[in-house]
């Protein structure tokens, strides 16, 4: 059995219009950075701001307006190119469930193995009271790691994204989990989608 570094990740945040839209929420922005070897590639990441072509609820909980992406692609525009940057990777995420509603409708036969950062902290620090992707950039102190622009911070899908990978190969280190293997990972803080075989995931 391999250990989980031996495997390509992509932390995958989106930013969509509301979950109280429920199946016509749309998604305003995606962001995905690749974990190589263990180690978190800030630098090669796959990002766009998404129009949606309709105007986008003002809500306290949706950071992005409608001039922020008057002028971006639509998904349509950019979903073959996130697909390609995707496939043959497993997907990281904070509370993935929420992202993966959302990407599931728009590829609905993709079905990658999924790794839960909020799971695994729940598993690893049940002491905690929190697990919210604040309370461990808190916890972590990795509130000075990615420098903030106007469409790098917090609540918006490229930062959510890097720390989130951040965060996930923090947590391994910290709780010295490094030769844990796919299959136990997977038990540990995984979602299921489909059924695999150790050797021969992709």
């Amino acid at each position: 059995m391999r250990r989980w570094d031996k495997f390509n990740y992509i932390v995958i945040d989106l930013e969509g219009t509301g979950g109280q839209e429920k199946e016509k929420e749309d998604i305003l922005e995606v962001a995905a950075v690749p974990i190589i070897n263990g180690v978190v590639e800030p630098d090669c990441y796959f990002h766009s701001l998404i129009n949606p072509k309709r105007p986008i609820p003002k809500l306290p909980w949706v950071y992005i307006k409608d001039e922020d992406v008057k002028n971006s692609p639509t998904f349509d525009d950019i979903k073959s190119d996130l697909l390609d940057f995707l496939n043959g990777s497993i997907l990281v995420g904070h509370n993935v469930n929420v992202d993966w509603k959302l990407l599931k409708r728009k590829f609905p036969t993709y079905n990658p193995i999924i790794i839960d950062t909020l799971k695994l902290s729940r598993r690893l620090y049940s002491n905690h009271q929190r697990h919210r992707l604040d309370d461990l950039i808190d916890y972590f102190k990795l509130g000075d790691l990615v420098k903030t622009t106007k469409h790098m911070k917090r609540h918006r899908a490229l930062y959510d994204a890097t720390i989130t990978g951040f965060i996930f190969t923090k947590i391994i280190e910290e709780k010295e989990i490094g030769d844990i293997n796919l299959d136990d990972l997977v038990s540990l803080c995984g979602i299921a989608t489909r059924e695999y075989k150790q050797d021969s995931l992709f």
